[in-house]
């Protein structure tokens, strides 16, 4: 082991697990992209059809929510890593269930306010705006942008 430490076996699984670090994160990448695009533009993730196998040979006309219909148009459109990860892994490895991205959209909301606060922080001033209108019961709502 002195001459190839290569070889030790404390060295080959960490090695292996980097390596499924580095997979993982690249899988990853397209479908928090595509979150990203829907919650910029401000297009609406899901419909009533929203789980099961996304590439289903079967169901191909059937109309999906629209955070499947761009994992699709992005494999349809020649993004290979997305593809080969939705065809290899099992089911409940996707990474594009509601319940994993619901926790990818929270992870993209702590970012965004992180950002915020730096930019509020790194300023030297900064003003907060707040609207809000009454219903003809004279209850406040929030407007939101």
């Amino acid at each position: 082991m002195y001459h190839n430490p290569a070889k030790e076996v404390v060295n080959q699984l960490s090695s292996s697990c980097s390596q499924q670090i580095q997979e993982n994160r690249r899988r990853l990448i397209p479908i928090v992209k595509s979150i990203v695009f829907l919650g910029w533009q401000n297009i609406p993730f899901c419909r009533h059809r929203d789980d099961g196998k996304l590439l289903n040979e079967r169901e191909k006309n059937a109309s999906e929510g629209n955070f499947r219909e761009l994992l699709k148009f992005r494999v349809n459109s020649g993004d290979k890593v997305l593809e080969n990860h939705l065809k290899t892994v099992s089911l409940r490895a996707t990474y594009i269930s509601k319940t994993v991205r619901y926790e990818l959209i929270d992870c993209c909301g702590q970012e965004i306010v992180l950002d915020v606060l730096h930019s509020v922080h790194d300023g030297h001033f900064y003003s907060i705006m707040f609207d809000e209108i009454t219903d003809i019961s004279h209850m406040s709502h929030e407007l939101l942008p």
